[in-house]
């Protein structure tokens, strides 16, 4: 088994239905997307200047957040790639790959299934696509990105955004 490429819990599935791994039609992935540059690329750049402004040590601070990007960068570069070739060696071509957004996936499988026509829907982990809380106002026309906190300000995050949100106001920045 490939570490990205869960074989077993394919097979199980598939074989339950009677198919193949052929009969797949698309592959989705919730994760490797990459940073949406309209969005939170600036959001990223904006924390990160504003962590060195703040530090009692700017070179330093320069350095520690430049090396967690890049790292976050390589790593995830890593696993995509290295869930593509597990894919191509079963026989799914990239026409049939699609990767998106972490936290838009996690928000869409909360509302999806909640059978609510309007709703806010949180998410907050660790980090994923740069990111680690987002909100999202779900309606009929789908999710709409309303805010989020970076994967560089992701701890602590959570407890900035939840208590406005259970107030009833929208969150700050």
């Amino acid at each position: 088994m490939d570490r990205c490429f869960p074989d077993r819990a394919i097979h199980l599935v598939l074989g339950a239905a009677e198919l193949d791994v052929e009969d797949i039609d698309l592959v989705a992935s919730g994760c490797w997307k990459g940073v949406d540059a309209v969005e939170t690329a600036p959001r990223l750049a904006e924390d990160a200047a504003d962590q060195v402004v703040r530090s009692a040590d700017p070179a330093l601070t320069l350095r520690i957040v430049d090396d967690r990007l890049r790292v976050f960068e390589q790593r995830d570069r890593e696993y995509r790639d290295e869930f593509m070739e597990a894919v191509a060696r079963r026989g799914i071509g990239d026409d049939r790959i699609r990767f998106y957004d972490h936290h838009y996936t996690h928000a869409v499988s909360a509302w999806s299934p909640s059978g609510l026509d309007d709703a806010l829907v949180l998410t907050a982990d660790g980090r994923g696509d740069g990111r680690s809380v987002t909100l999202w106002r779900a309606t009929e026309q789908g999710l709409e990105l309303l805010d989020m906190a970076t994967e560089l300000v992701s701890q602590g995050a959570p407890s900035l955004v939840c208590p406005q949100i259970i107030e009833g106001q929208p969150p700050e920045r």
